[in-house]
């Protein structure tokens, strides 16, 4: 297995076995997966080691006027635009709630945040990872510029990894392409 170091630094996407010993590594994983209809959603007024909750993720939903039914849900919170370049975006990003991972499980293929993490820089209970790992879903990190998604209804987006060998995530180059 390639280490952690390599394979989930800048921008990147988890591969199964990231959270679940016996998953599939990135090299196993369907391309298809981590391209295709996208949206983007405003929760930028979540604050830093804040929750992301079920009803944030409703409400961002109905504003953002797409119906998420497999999309590839974006998350903006901001996180980036408020502190790169400064090491504080290290440990400052908030995180999706177990019972907001499971909304985005039940209608998103993958989903992706700003920060180093899908859960609170500040918690050690990792909730998204683990429903990750239960519900066989998984998500990008280290995404930016998201800000210029919002309010741009449904968008096709590409993240392809590369092919690791045994890989427990893969760095991306995470493209948007607007209708």
């Amino acid at each position: 297995m390639v280490g952690r170091d390599f394979t989930h630094m800048g921008t990147h996407i988890d591969a199964f076995v990231h959270t679940k010993r016996g998953g599939a590594t990135i090299d196993e994983m369907p391309l298809d997966m981590f391209m295709g209809k996208s949206v983007c959603l405003d929760l930028r007024h979540i604050p830093d080691l804040g929750d992301i909750e079920l009803a944030d993720l409703e409400k961002a939903e109905k504003v953002s006027g797409v119906k998420i039914d497999g999309h590839i849900v974006l998350i903006c919170t901001g996180l980036h635009k408020r502190h790169y370049p400064n090491d504080t975006i290290m440990y400052s990003n908030c995180g999706i709630t177990a019972e907001a991972t499971h909304w985005l499980a039940d209608r998103s293929r993958v989903h992706g945040v700003e920060g180093p993490s899908t859960d609170r820089a500040n918690s050690k209970l990792f909730p998204n990872h683990r429903v990750c790992r239960d519900r066989g879903i998984t998500h990008y990190e280290w995404l930016c510029n998201l800000e210029e998604l919002i309010d741009k209804g449904e968008f096709s987006f590409q993240g392809l990894p590369l092919k690791i060998d045994k890989g427990s995530g893969s760095p991306v180059r995470a493209i948007a392409t607007l209708a």
